[in-house]
């Protein structure tokens, strides 16, 4: 029994890492456009969903579950905080200098149940805080090594000050497979998001390594997990073809444009988070360096970022 709650637990903790990342590269993730896209479309998808941050739900389950992992069928309320030093959308920065914070609360039953409601704000939007994000989902095993996670999403946003197009997200459905050999470990993950008129579809397979040190200092346990990960998925381009009769067209307000959507590699990850435990708390701090990919049939520009990301969650046992 002792053995399949750690188990468990480093089920929870390494969902934490990377379907949080999911959340932020996924979930925020919207259709690529090249240049020549229209201006209100483009201003909706830097806007409406441009960070889901890395102090995401299953973090906060991993602090959740591991702080009365000794006790059998306890649940947990968990307030939590996060921040990021830079937004970005499938590892695309768009050269926007602008941050993001994030507060909740979750709840997290000893049946595998979850639920959570996280509020995000945004440097850039107006106002700062734009989006709730509402959470149901289930954490299961599958065998001595294999897990898995199913989780419903839903948008509710604040009305924008600002002229933009409506948001083109409403709702994400998530589903993760985790496999664990001693202290390495890899898991699948898949997402989509949807709204009225797009769909986006994100696969990501990551893989990572663990190493625990007990008794550090004044904490109960500081955790150091490098990680690699690739993330697939959809984009819509809107191509100008190029003739007198759409410039004529362009000239006179009428946009003619040709959409491809297509699937491939976006980005490569390299993360390493550090985390903190001592007692009813847990502090992550992490640096993530992506590595963005063209899809076929683009013509973007694409440099390499980072970002820094700290989150911290306070949770009670019950």
């Amino acid at each position: 029994m002792k053995g399949k709650k750690k188990k468990y637990n480093c089920l929870i903790y390494w969902l934490s890492i990377f379907s949080c990342h999911l959340l932020f590269i996924l979930i925020s993730l919207t259709p690529s456009y090249t240049q020549n896209t229209l201006e209100d479309e483009l201003s909706a998808l830097e806007k409406s969903l441009d960070e889901l941050d890395t102090a995401g739900l299953l973090f906060l389950l991993d602090s959740l579950v591991k702080i009365n992992d000794r006790m059998a069928k306890t649940s947990h309320l968990a307030l939590k905080v996060g921040y990021n030093s830079q937004v970005l959308n499938a590892g695309r920065d768009f050269d926007l200098d602008q941050f993001g914070l994030s507060y909740g609360v979750a709840f997290h039953h000893y049946s595998g149940i979850y639920a959570d409601l996280t509020g995000y704000s945004n440097s850039q939007n107006e106002p700062n805080y734009y989006l709730n994000l509402a959470t149901i989902g289930y954490i299961g095993e599958l065998g001595k090594n294999w897990s898995y996670l199913a989780s419903y999403d839903h948008y509710f946003y604040r009305k924008q000050t600002s002229d933009i197009a409506p948001p083109i997200y409403t709702d994400g459905l998530n589903i993760s497979l985790y496999s664990s050999n001693r202290r390495f470990e890899s898991g699948l993950h898949y997402s989509m998001v949807f709204g009225d008129t797009l769909t986006a579809h994100r696969i990501t397979w990551s893989v990572h390594y663990n190493l625990d040190i007990q008794k550090a200092w004044f904490f109960d346990k500081i955790t150091l997990t490098p990680v690699f990960g690739m993330t697939f998925g959809n984009g819509t381009s809107f191509l100008l073809p190029y003739s007198r009769e759409n410039l004529r067209r362009f000239r006179a307000g009428r946009i003619a444009y040709e959409e491809v959507n297509t699937f491939g590699l976006l980005n490569y990850t390299l993360s390493i988070p550090v985390s903190f435990h001592l007692k009813n708390f847990n502090l992550m701090t992490a640096y993530q360096y992506n590595i963005p990919s063209e899809l076929p049939g683009q013509n973007e520009t694409l440099d390499n970022s980072g970002f820094i990301s700290l989150n911290a969650s306070y949770f009670l046992s019950f």
